[in-house]
């Protein structure tokens, strides 16, 4: 798959539809995993992100050999169905969860989640938002000033948030 953004002569573009979102969700990873830095993820539910997908994990598991201080963030309103949905993704958790935090906004701060797009924002480097929900359509971005903006609206909120889905259960 040819990424948007492979394209020099485009620091920012538009994503068209679930498909695009998907490929877009893949190539970003990948690029996350050949120059790794911080990762920041928002989504209400991760339904539509291809997070089980074998490459997707591939990416990731990349993306976490490639330095010690690497860290995602990932905030959802709902992490019920996620274990479901995308299995491959939480054995790969399992093992790099000291790289990964999954949060979810308290009840009183719920509504915060809702003025956030869905996004995945290589700290940096690369980012996308969705900004249309029902069709799939968004935006992808190289521009420091968006990224930035985009990275410090996910900050504030994640800054808020508390710790969802344990790797483990404790129990008696």
């Amino acid at each position: 798959m040819n990424a948007p953004w492979s394209d020099p002569a485009h620091d920012s573009g538009r994503l068209d539809g679930w498909g695009a979102w998907s490929d877009a969700v893949r190539a970003l990873l990948a690029e996350a995993a050949a120059q790794p830095g911080a990762l920041l993820m928002f989504d209400a539910d991760y339904s539509q992100w291809p997070l089980g997908e074998k490459a997707s994990v591939e990416a990731l598991e990349q993306w976490a050999l490639g330095g010690r201080h690497l860290h995602c963030t990932m905030l959802a309103a709902d992490w019920g169905h996620v274990p479901r949905q995308h299995p491959r993704w939480l054995r790969w958790r399992t093992t790099w969860a000291h790289k990964l935090s999954c949060k979810v906004l308290p009840e009183d701060e719920a509504s915060a989640l809702q003025s956030l797009r869905p996004m995945l924002v290589l700290e940096g480097k690369l980012g996308i938002s969705l900004l249309d929900a029902e069709h799939g359509t968004g935006l992808w971005s190289r521009l420091p000033s968006t990224l930035r903006e985009w990275w410090q609206a996910g900050d504030v909120i994640s800054q808020r948030s508390i710790d969802a889905m344990p790797v483990t259960t404790l129990g008696l």
